[in-house]
């Protein structure tokens, strides 16, 4: 699941590469667009009561 995590944020740039070093090793960090889909997410996470939170935690 990841993997196709990872593939959407840097498809729609909420993350960009911030260094590369050795062959095969990548870094990446939020974009400004990455900070602000982040917040949104806290804004979303912290607006639900408990009950709410058990279930996106357990169902989805």
């Amino acid at each position: 699941m990841a993997v196709h995590y990872f593939g959407f944020l840097e498809r729609n740039g909420y993350i960009v590469p911030c260094a590369k070093e050795g062959l095969q090793s990548h870094y990446y960090t939020l974009s400004s667009d990455g900070i602000e889909l982040y917040e949104q997410g806290e804004r979303w996470w912290g607006s639900l009561r408990w009950p709410q939170k058990y279930w996106v935690i357990w169902r989805g």
